[in-house]
């Protein structure tokens, strides 16, 4: 079966794009320590960064693997292949579990956090600019996650489902008795 990009609806590759640029910031640096001063002056400067794999415990599997769901279900789309659940919903739960995560790891950063007299010293340990753009890519993932979930919607907002035997009406029609 040739895979087609038309097959894929416009959420699905919102969310496939921000997983793609997800699994790049993992590579990217997203903290870092930084020596300066005269603690720094004695070593030379010092300036290291950990990337979201170095840094990461378990999150940054967990990242990739949500990512790679999201990848996997606009390819599976694009083959035309049927999944057995919804792929909107799929792509939304995972989508928001690496906004869950990306947003859980800068709020808290890994590491110790720099005590007041060691940043006067000149030690800084802080986010790198990885973090923001994993923060970006779990958005854009999220983002088209929910409007994929949405899509699937069995009824569109402010509609009403049909009864069963009834023809069916819109929100603004009136039901009229009908004559004995």
């Amino acid at each position: 079966m040739q895979a087609e990009l038309g097959r894929v609806t416009p959420a699905v590759k919102i969310a496939a794009a921000g997983a793609v640029v997800l699994v790049v910031s993992l590579f990217l640096p997203w903290y870092g320590i930084t020596l300066e001063g005269p603690l720094g002056s004695s070593l030379g400067g010092l300036d290291t960064t950990a990337s979201g794999w170095e840094a990461l415990e378990l999150i940054d599997v967990l990242l990739f693997l949500a990512a790679l769901v999201v990848i996997a279900v606009a390819a599976a789309q694009a083959t035309g292949r049927e999944l057995p659940v919804p792929s909107g919903r799929v792509v939304a739960g995972a989508a928001l579990l690496a906004l869950a995560l990306v947003l859980y790891r800068l709020i808290d950063s890994p590491g110790p956090s720099v005590p007041a007299f060691l940043e006067a010293a000149g030690i800084d340990i802080g986010r790198r600019f990885g973090v923001f753009v994993a923060l970006a890519a779990a958005v854009a993932m999220a983002y088209g996650g929910v409007r994929a979930a949405a899509g699937e919607a069995p009824h569109a907002a402010g509609s009403v489902p049909p009864v069963p035997g009834e023809p069916s009406r819109s929100e603004g029609e009136q039901a009229t008795p009908s004559a004995p």
